[in-house]
């Protein structure tokens, strides 16, 4: 099902105003006659599993301070990984 994008809402967000969602991008993008990616550009990556997605929306919620601290986490983890044995 195909979520609902008031006309209020569009022009908030073309406005940058508010966020927009990846499913809101798909609606809009569809609307266009537009693929998501066609949308926003060439060379940006669209996301497109559930996971990556979720994560996106959680990080928009988060505050400043909370945001800074998930990306020191972030590379900590990542610089763990990187040392890691195979």
């Amino acid at each position: 099902m195909t979520p609902a994008v008031s006309g209020q809402a569009i022009t908030l967000k073309l406005q940058g105003k508010r966020p927009v969602t990846v499913d809101e991008l798909k609606v809009m993008a569809g609307l266009a006659g537009m693929t998501v990616a066609e949308a926003v550009g060439d060379d940006a990556v669209v996301i497109e599993l559930k996971d990556e997605m979720d994560l996106i929306e959680w990080y928009r919620l988060l505050t400043p301070e909370q945001r800074k601290m998930l990306l020191g986490l972030a590379q900590q983890l990542a610089a763990t990984a990187k040392a890691a044995p195979e």
